[in-house]
Order: C-alpha cells, then structure tokens, then sequence
C-alpha cells in the first residue's frame, strides 16, 4: 500500500489508507503534531495552542468491511509542554483528550475494538494512562469505556482494562491525588471520586460483574478494594483525614463502608 508523507515545521503526516481525514491546528511556539495513519477511514485531529506541546497519534486499523468504521481521535492542549499520545490499534475506537495547563501528560492504548476513552485535565503536572484491551479473547470486541477528569495539580491515574463492556469513571481534584485501576473480564464497572489532596486507591476486579464505588473527600486516606470471582459489590466512603481501608471479596459479596 502506498504510503504519503507530508512534513511541516509543525506537523508530520504519514498516512497509508483508502479513507482518512487529518486536521492539524498548532498556534504558537515549538507546538509539535505527529500522525500515522493506516488502514481505511481513520478521522485524526490536533488542536494545540501554547508552546512547546507535543502530540501522536497512531492509527493502525485493518482493512475493513463495508459495515465496519475506522478510528477516531480527537486531541486538544492548550497551555505549555503538555504531551499527549494515542495509540489506536484496531478499528472503531474512539478517543477525546483535551489538557489545558501546563506539564500534564497522557497515554492512551486501545488495542481491540469499539474502545471509548474521554480524558480532561486541567491546571498542572497531571499524568494519565489508560490501555484498553482484549487478551481473554482476541477475537471479539471489546467495548470497554473510561471517562476521566483531573482537575488541580500532581494527580496520578493509571488504568489497565482487559476485556468486554467494562466501565472506569473517575474524578480527581486538588492535589496530589492517585489511583490505580484493573479490570479483567466482563461488565465490570468502577467509580473513583477522591478530592482535596493526598488520597490513594487502588482498585483490582478479576471476574465479571463486579462493581466498585469509592468516594475520598479529605487528604490522606487510602483504600484498596480486590474483588474476584463475580457480582461482588463494594461501597466505600471515606470523609476526613487520614483514613485506611483495605477489603477483599470474592463469590458474589456485598459490602458498604462509611467513616466519616
């Protein structure tokens, strides 16, 4: 297949495909957009405003039927030496990333198909990375979503799904906040909110059917949640300070913890 490149002080295009649509915006200095496109119907756009912003994104869908779509991603940064980078291996994922601040980074993996991933951060030095997949059975769609919101400075997430339909919704605000997140197998879902500063989660499902629901407002509290096995349920508030949980749950269990 042919491949063409188009090169710019700004941008770099390398596009391979029967159907693909690329729109590059960069306004100010040392903004730099990186895009690698194969496969057909693949829809790329880069909006950066600021300096020193960095983008990629790689599109390496496969030829597809008549019923099928490409790709889509859709890239905003506005502000100073923020980096953004997306890969996008199967076809009809579908991607919307937007920093505004400065130093925030994100990494988004989609590696089967009919992916979502919604991702917002603002103010400073935020990290986000995501990777979407199917590695209990490669040959089926995977369909999994996250949508994730950072606002304040120095949040960390990290969330690794590996499967089909299983949902991340997650909000971190203040400072310094971090969580870690799993999911393997089917229809596993998680809601993460923890604000003002300093709160810790880490979140493991390993089954089908789970669902996870944590709330940290204060600073300085941590909870970890591991549910195995399936429709295990888990409802975890923390208010206040310096609060610690840790719970287990496997074959079908309910629990809910409040501690104000």
């Amino acid at each position: 297949m042919k491949r063409n490149e188009f090169n710019h002080p700004g941008y770099r295009l390398r596009l391979a495909g029967s159907v693909f649509l690329c729109l590059v915006n960069t306004a100010g200095a040392d903004n730099l957009a990186y895009i690698d496109q194969e496969g057909d119907q693949q829809t790329a756009l880069v909006f950066q405003s600021g300096a020193g912003n960095q983008s990629s994104i790689e599109q390496m869908g496969f030829t597809i039927e008549l019923s099928s779509v490409g790709s889509f991603s859709q890239l905003s940064q506005t502000g100073l030496n923020n980096n953004i980078g997306v890969t996008q291996e199967a076809n009809n994922d579908y991607s919307s990333i937007d920093q505004i601040g400065n130093y925030n980074q994100a990494t988004l993996v989609q590696a089967s198909t009919d992916n979502l991933a919604y991702i917002t951060q603002t103010s400073d030095n935020n990290t986000i990375t995501i990777s979407q997949d199917n590695l209990i059975n490669s040959s089926a769609g995977t369909g999994n979503y996250v949508s994730a919101s950072q606002t304040g400075s120095f949040n960390t997430l990290d969330i690794m799904q590996s499967g089909v339909l299983n949902s991340v919704q997650v909000a971190q605000s203040d400072i310094g906040n971090y969580a870690k997140l799993s999911q393997t197998g089917e229809a596993n879902m998680i809601s993460v909110l923890q604000s003002q500063g300093y709160n810790q989660a880490q979140i493991e499902q390993n089954g089908n059917g789970n669902q996870a629901n944590l709330t940290q407002n204060g600073t300085n509290n941590y909870a970890g949640i591991t549910q195995y096995g399936n429709n295990n349920i888990a409802n975890i508030v923390q208010m206040g300070n310096g609060q610690s949980i840790n719970i287990t749950e496997s074959g079908g269990v309910s629990i809910t913890v409040i501690q104000p």
